[in-house]
């Protein structure tokens, strides 16, 4: 069995957890998370961008950014996205977590085996059954001309998260929040639409400015981000930390801790400049 292969049986099992509410851990134990998960859908929000636009101008108006601060509660890790956050959700915090989205498809291929954020988190939680449930996020999306795709985003509060980062089923599950938002995809704008490519920058900072001031409105202490669009969409790694960067310097101080989950080790160049570029080490 290839890897594909193998992560595509786990996103069928994950499936079936979901329809059980629940599963067997290592002790043989049944975990109920059927409330849990019902609860999380019933609750899930979509944002059009109208509504987005409503919600900065609000987080604005109260006065909540400041131009400068000296808290600047940021750190840049080389953990996986739930890594990041289960240890925030273990030390206290309310933490909500970027889903870097596929703008078409419900969890990308991770019914297929594909392995980038989106699937990795929709393999080891109830992700998938909350974002399937707003068929009107990939409706707008799919009619959208262009792959600078649109602003609507996904809200998934409190979903259960019952595998590792090895997709081993945990004893205990943690819950955690999610944005979902798609990243332009820069590398079909930059090939197939270069009468857009201008506005891949414009659109990616105000996307990233409107992610952030949903996290705060929706109460959250804390949020985990990471190298949003960098991947198979081919955002340039410098341009995403800098527009992150310059997003927080008003906006840092609506959390108490943010971090920028950036999977691999501390040789991995991605992580070396969003460190670099947001901590400046």
């Amino acid at each position: 069995m290839t890897s594909r292969e193998r992560r595509a049986k786990v996103a069928k099992d994950t499936l079936e957890i979901i329809d059980q509410g629940g599963y067997y851990n290592n002790n043989n134990s049944w975990v109920d998370i059927k409330e849990f998960i019902q609860r999380s859908i019933a609750n899930t929000e979509l944002f059009s961008p109208h509504k987005l636009q409503s919600i900065e101008k609000k987080i604005i108006e109260q006065n909540l950014i400041h131009k400068e601060d000296d808290f600047y509660p940021i750190e840049v890790t080389t953990e996986d996205t739930l890594a990041a956050a289960n240890r925030l959700y273990v030390n206290g915090y309310n933490p909500v977590c970027l889903n870097f989205a596929s703008a078409i498809n419900p969890g990308g291929g991770f019914l297929n085996g594909n392995s980038a954020q989106e699937e990795s988190l929709c393999r080891v939680s109830s992700l998938y059954s909350s974002i399937n449930s707003k068929k009107e996020f990939y409706v707008a999306n799919k009619a959208f001309s262009s792959a600078l795709y649109t602003d609507y985003m996904i809200y998934s509060p409190e979903v259960p998260v019952f595998r590792d980062i090895n997709d081993t089923l945990l004893d205990k599950p943690f819950y955690t929040s999610f944005i979902t938002a798609p990243a332009v995809n820069a590398k079909i704008v930059t090939t197939q639409e270069p009468e857009n490519i201008n506005l891949i920058e414009i659109i990616m900072r105000s996307r990233i400015s409107k992610i952030i001031s949903l996290a705060s409105f929706l109460g959250h202490d804390s949020i985990v981000l990471g190298a949003f669009g960098c991947g198979v969409f081919e955002n340039d790694v410098n341009d995403v930390a800098r527009y992150f960067e310059e997003n927080l310097k008003n906006k840092a101080i609506l959390f108490n801790k943010i971090v920028f989950a950036i999977l691999g080790d501390s040789n991995n160049p991605t992580y070396k400049i969003f460190k670099k570029t947001l901590l400046n080490s």
